[in-house]
């Protein structure tokens, strides 16, 4: 089982991203674009899975849900790409950043491989776009990232996830969710 570890996107704010991601689609002329309910940021990429460690990886998740009581609110900031692959980023929010740490750290404790990369939380919005001819990318900046700013997300679990290919298409599916209290 292919699985990772996510803070899911609420359809109000889904709707305001696909308003963005209709804009850069209206620019290119192909890409694959993330289709609107596997939109999510990743906390912790874990990979091939054998089914019998869900136990594992759900006990590490409430254990970290008990020790990190609050729900989560940041916003999104900028747009952007790291080589064809474009993004939504997220300002930084320290109750996010020790939320994921707590969930790697704990995840390595419990035996999982969890890359020790700096945490650089995003929203993929599209992968290899090919834009029309009169593509500006500066332009284009500077046109969505004033839509961006005071986009907030606003989240009261995380979830594992289930990465899977269904009839030919990318299909995320919640396997187990862990609430975060407003304590």
């Amino acid at each position: 089982m292919r699985l990772f570890i996510s803070v899911n996107m609420k359809d109000t704010l889904r709707s305001r991203v696909v308003e963005i991601m209709n804009i850069m689609r209206a620019k290119t002329v192909r890409g694959n674009f993330t289709r609107p309910d596997n939109l999510h940021i990743t906390l912790a990429f874990l990979g091939e899975i054998e089914p019998e460690r869900i136990d594992d990886i759900t006990r590490t998740m409430h254990q970290v849900g008990r020790d990190k009581r609050r729900k989560l609110s940041f916003e999104l900031n900028d747009i952007g790409r790291f080589n064809d692959t474009w993004w939504i980023g997220v300002k930084r929010d320290q109750t996010l950043w020790d939320l994921q740490t707590a969930l790697s750290n704990s995840l390595r404790k419990s035996g999982f491989h969890i890359d020790k990369r700096p945490f650089r939380p995003h929203l993929t919005i599209c992968r290899k776009p090919v834009f029309s001819g009169d593509f500006d990318e500066a332009e284009f900046r500077a046109d969505i990232n004033p839509m961006l700013r005071g986009l907030v997300w606003e989240a009261d679990r995380f979830d594992l996830m289930l990465s899977e290919r269904i009839n030919g298409r990318l299909t995320y599916s919640v396997l187990h969710s862990t609430e975060l209290n407003s304590n």
